[in-house]
């Protein structure tokens, strides 16, 4: 019997020993882990500092808003890090592949810009899509505000109504949680309008501040629905002329498309395509134009052709 009392006393302090050592592990882990978070938050308030002291407030300001649009909350410095990364990435393996340090040197300039390319094209499309969105939200707010005259509960009893229509419903989220928070419902919608680039939002933000003075809820009610008004007669007169645009977008697109694809097929029915396009000057010259004049259409297609109406 006394064996057995051993045994479990062993055992017990086995397990102790154990369950010690792995609360230790895990607390040393966890101090690596804030040791480390610390750094790296000591490393980007230098970047976050270095880049205040360089760049532009309204050029920050202008990419942190594309970002936001493209339903990617990031920071100018966040965005800067990811195409210095993209950037060396894509200029090592071109590099290290074709031995030449011009085409290194040209796709280190090409990964450098293309995050903030395709957030553009993302942002394109996401944009595009809530403006379709706009008008019905904003109506709905105006008929819940209507009936329960409170704006902040009509925006929470809005956001429900609108659960899986994306991204619109995102964006109500984040001012739902604003609201609850207590940020102004005017500066809350201002962000808003930010998120999504939509000036309708932002008009309905500033008759929101205005309407404080306005005398009884039918006033109010008045002067918030000119921003529903407005964006239905924008939506009017712009039907067509979005129509004839998306065409020339989507064809736009579809000849970019053609460039690496028609890469793809060289590769594989053209045995000697990777050689010739790497090794001799030629190639490399072309390789360096072709992926030039892609980005170059790119950015057209994105900020000209692409990019939403105003």
């Amino acid at each position: 019997m006394h064996w057995i009392l051993i045994g479990v006393a062993l055992l017990v302090a086995l397990l102790s020993m154990t369950v010690l050592s792995s609360k230790e592990d895990k607390l040393n882990k966890r101090k690596k882990q804030a040791v480390s978070g610390l750094r790296e938050n000591v490393i980007k308030r230098k970047i976050d500092g270095i880049i205040e002291d360089k760049i532009k407030y309204s050029r920050r300001y202008n990419t942190e808003t594309l970002c936001l649009q493209a339903g990617f909350p990031i920071s100018y410095s966040e965005l800067f890090i990811i195409s210095v990364v993209m950037g060396i990435v894509l200029g090592l393996i071109m590099y290290l592949g074709t031995n030449n340090p011009l085409l290194g040197f040209l796709f280190l300039v090409i990964g450098f810009l293309m995050p903030k390319q395709v957030l553009a094209m993302i942002r394109n499309v996401r944009v595009t899509k809530m403006e379709k969105q706009v008008g019905s939200f904003i109506h709905m707010i105006l008929k819940r505000y209507e009936t329960t005259q409170d704006f902040g509960k009509a925006i929470h009893l809005s956001t429900e109504e609108f659960k899986g229509e994306e991204p619109v419903y995102s964006e109500l989220k984040r001012l739902s949680y604003a609201v609850t928070l207590g940020r102004p419902i005017h500066e809350a919608l201002r962000d808003m309008a930010r998120s999504m680039g939509n000036r309708y939002v932002e008009r309905l933000a500033d008759y929101y501040e205005m309407a404080g003075d306005a005398g009884n809820t039918a006033s109010r009610l008045k002067l918030l629905g000119q921003a529903y008004e407005q964006y239905e007669e924008n939506r009017k007169g712009k039907i067509l002329l979005k129509r004839e645009i998306a065409n020339v977008k989507r064809e736009n697109y579809i000849m970019l498309a053609f460039i690496p694809i028609f890469a793809i097929y060289q590769v594989f029915t053209n045995d000697d395509y990777i050689r010739f396009m790497t090794e001799t000057t030629m190639g490399q010259i072309g390789t360096a134009s072709i992926a030039g004049v892609f980005v170059i259409l790119l950015w057209f297609i994105n900020n000209k052709i692409g990019a939403p109406l105003d």
